[in-house]
């Protein structure tokens, strides 16, 4: 989430989500459907982990 904020802004004239927008995202895909699975991937994982701490069924790359 570090150099994609630059690429969004120069790119496509926009910002990344917000960790508001993230946690409401993951919230309504939660009462959408049974159990999913959230596979997390960024440029700054340990910021995302922070982000997500209290999800269940996250996934991280190694």
């Amino acid at each position: 989430m570090t150099d994609y904020k630059h690429h969004m802004k120069a790119i496509f004239g926009g910002d990344v989500p917000s960790d508001n927008y993230v946690a409401n995202a993951i919230k309504y895909i939660k009462q959408k459907y049974k159990n999913p699975i959230f596979i997390a991937i960024s440029d700054d994982v340990k910021r995302l982990k922070k982000i997500l701490k209290n999800e269940k069924n996250v996934f991280y790359p190694r």
